[in-house]
């Protein structure tokens, strides 16, 4: 059944939806995913969000399998050519600056409590995470987009609290 409907999650979805993080789709692969996406909604005026999620310990696999795993149900997920987790969300969410904030704050608290639940909590307090909302029909470059992560400032948390360090902002 569809995830829309919202069903109870379980044993069998968790399995899967970890299994499916295995594949967390590659540099270039993600970043080809991200093109061909945008490019086939550009005549459509339909809100977008690219986010990047950066762990405090580079290299633990299994963290950042059970983080693209918590992304994973949002959107298509992968590698970053920094090495961050990527996520390019096209669901719905309070269009404004408040909105893209909530949607943020959201997703970090996914993660954080699936870090907490796996025994990464200590990961929480250096967990950084950047987003860039725009429309898809104002995205003449898909790379630029991706770029635009760079340029952007991370919402941080500190004992588990999200604080503004630049915030998810709006543009691309």
């Amino acid at each position: 059944m569809s995830p829309f409907f919202g069903t109870g999650s379980t044993r069998e979805d968790d399995r899967a939806v970890a299994d499916e993080a295995g594949q967390l789709l590659p540099r270039h692969a993600f970043a080809a995913s991200v093109a061909h996406s945008l490019r086939l909604l550009r005549s459509i005026h339909v809100p977008v969000t690219l986010f990047a999620v950066h762990l405090p310990a580079r290299g633990l696999a299994a963290a950042d399998e059970s983080v693209s795993a918590t992304l994973l149900p949002f959107g298509v997920v992968g590698r970053l050519p920094d090495g961050r987790i990527g996520l390019l969300y096209l669901g719905p969410h309070t269009l404004g600056e408040a909105g893209d904030r909530a949607l943020s704050t959201h997703l970090l608290d996914k993660i954080e409590r699936r870090l907490r639940d796996h025994g990464w909590g200590s990961l929480c307090s250096g967990l950084e995470m950047t987003a860039v909302h725009a429309w898809t029909d104002a995205i003449a470059e898909p790379a630029r987009f991706l770029q635009a992560l760079d340029q952007r400032g991370a919402l941080r948390t500190t004992t588990g609290q999200p604080t503004a360090g630049g915030g998810a902002q709006s543009g691309a």
